[in-house]
């Protein structure tokens, strides 16, 4: 095993097995890819890039299969109803949701979701032996975009290109705005993006532009995208 510097060893590559000693006394949260043995460090499960957004630590992969993570925004496909919903994040086993975890919704008023809709949610639990719960409210009991998707397209792709799109400044996020008008995104960590634009064809143009760029760097992104014509948009 190797023993690593935690922060620096940001955008590096990590292996399996290596030791990643946090030099900070905040409490943090390690995503995909770090776990705590037993002795309380913290330790790499996979090969990946050593990722930093705030107080949160993961692994970049090239993977498609989602672990969930408590407070990881999915987007999730109704697969049955019965007192709850049982909903597909892509997960080895489906998410339960609550049908009163909408905003504004009560026993009386409940959301009228069919099999195979679409959800934008929060995990709100997420243990290794029992089925992770969402929720599409935040803590105040507002939706603050969560909640069901209407029509649109989802696109399935690896974990890594849906984190990238999250960041904080994201070049990919930058390029897509400033190329396509009037789109919809939402962006779940587990490999999928609903995308909803004016047209079915701009939808899947935009569809197709993501796939394209998941494996180009920021500078082969300026230069995908310089070599679209105006006439790819309309």
């Amino acid at each position: 095993m190797t023993s690593l510097s935690l922060d620096g060893h940001i955008n590096s590559l990590v292996l399996p097995g290596d030791i990643l000693q946090l030099e900070v006394t905040n409490p943090v949260t390690l995503g995909p890819g770090l776990c705590q043995d037993h002795e309380g460090r913290v330790v790499s499960n996979r090969a990946g890039i050593l990722q930093r957004r705030a107080s949160v630590y993961w692994l970049d992969t090239i993977e498609k299969r989602y672990i969930p993570v408590k407070g990881d925004r999915v987007v999730g496909i109704i697969t049955s109803r019965f007192m709850q919903f049982r909903v597909d994040i892509g997960a080895h086993v489906t998410a339960n949701l609550s049908d009163v975890a909408f905003e504004g919704a009560t026993k009386r008023n409940r959301p009228n979701l069919q099999v195979g809709d679409l959800v934008f949610a929060a995990v709100e639990t997420a243990h290794k032996h029992t089925e992770p719960q969402i929720t599409c409210i935040t803590g105040s009991g507002k939706a603050e975009g969560l909640g069901p998707l209407k029509d649109g397209h989802v696109i399935h792709c690896d974990l890594a290109t849906c984190r990238r799109l999250l960041a904080a400044s994201s070049k990919l996020k930058q390029e897509l705005e400033q190329h396509f008008q009037g789109f919809e995104c939402a962006v779940g960590t587990n490999g999928r993006i609903w995308v909803k634009s004016s047209s079915s064809r701009l939808t899947v143009r935009i569809a197709n532009a993501i796939m394209n760029c998941s494996q180009l760097s920021d500078s082969q992104l300026t230069e995908y995208f310089q070599t679209l014509t105006d006439s790819a948009f309309v």
